[in-house]
């Protein structure tokens, strides 16, 4: 029997990641899991000539409210706005803190919205997505917002 105890949802704030959100709310309504909604800030990469000069803020200033109240707006007041629900914020490489947080938060799906990108566009960026299918320690499902483009 399968168990989604822990479902993970990495969000951008995207109308993919939104796509996303819904489709993992109602796996775990559905299978009476909590659901883990993460946002990933980037890194900065910044050059030791410029460091000096540049203290970072700590990641809770660099938080913007839409990290705090993302899942409360797409769940809305339907029957899913009951949904468990853990969100946290870290800062990083997306992929790499995606995978990390899986791991060390024992979840048991991780759904991840899938911007699309074919051809020179995802040669040059890169696929968050596609790094978190490859390396993720449990099952990762990928969901396309409606009305995105066929690949």
């Amino acid at each position: 029997m399968i168990s989604l105890n822990q479902i993970l949802v990495p969000t951008d704030f995207s109308s993919s990641s939104e796509a996303a959100l819904r489709f993992a709310a109602e796996l775990a309504s559905r299978f009476g899991g909590v659901l883990h909604v993460l946002h990933v800030i980037e890194s900065a990469v910044i050059p030791d000539s410029l460091a000096r000069f540049l203290a970072p803020r700590p990641i809770e200033e660099r938080r913007t409210p839409a990290t705090e109240s993302f899942a409360g707006d797409v769940l809305g007041n339907g029957p899913l706005a009951e949904q468990e629900v853990v969100s946290a914020a870290v800062e990083g490489v997306a992929a790499r803190e995606i995978v990390r947080y899986a791991g060390e938060h024992g979840i048991d799906l991780i759904v991840i919205g899938s911007h699309g990108n074919t051809g020179l566009a995802h040669i040059l960026l890169g696929s968050v997505a596609e790094t978190v299918v490859r390396t993720a320690p449990c099952p990762v499902l990928t969901v396309k917002r409606k009305g995105a483009p066929p690949a």
